[in-house]
């Protein structure tokens, strides 16, 4: 397809076809792309959160006095390193509770027994509340 921009926006092409084609494609209506998944409406729905995140709401919820970063891990049968993933969905948690994950989970970075550094998170109590929320 063969077209040319003028200094003023508008768009020459040869043909009435390519015209044609030129304005679907820019009007994102080509159909020759993937479709993408919807994204989830805001307000955060039990059946919206990825497992691991819920697993790890669970354990928070079931731990009042909090976890540190292995038990978590151990929790949810998964390596520490995989955790950040699971944090990134819990910031998405956090956003569609109107929160940032700073008033719903309290993280601490503290020496563990092998003096190496690691985090404590609690749930706070307005985190408490948004868990309770989801019921389960």
């Amino acid at each position: 397809m063969a077209f040319h921009v003028q200094r003023d926006g508008t768009i020459d092409c040869d043909t009435v076809a390519e015209a044609l084609e030129l304005s679907t494609a820019l009007a994102g209506h080509s159909g020759n792309h993937a479709k993408r998944s919807p994204r989830a409406k805001k307000g955060t729905r039990q059946n919206q959160l990825a497992p691991n995140v819920k697993t790890l709401l669970i354990s928070l919820r079931d731990n009042s006095d909090g976890r540190m970063t292995d038990n978590l891990a151990h929790d949810m049968n998964v390596s520490v390193s995989t955790l950040p993933p699971v944090f990134r969905g819990l910031n998405n948690w956090a956003r569609s509770c109107h929160a940032t994950l700073d008033e719903l989970i309290e993280r601490k970075r503290i020496p563990s027994k092998s003096g190496k550094l690691t985090t404590h998170f609690k749930l706070t109590s307005k985190g408490r509340d948004e868990v309770l929320k989801l019921n389960f």
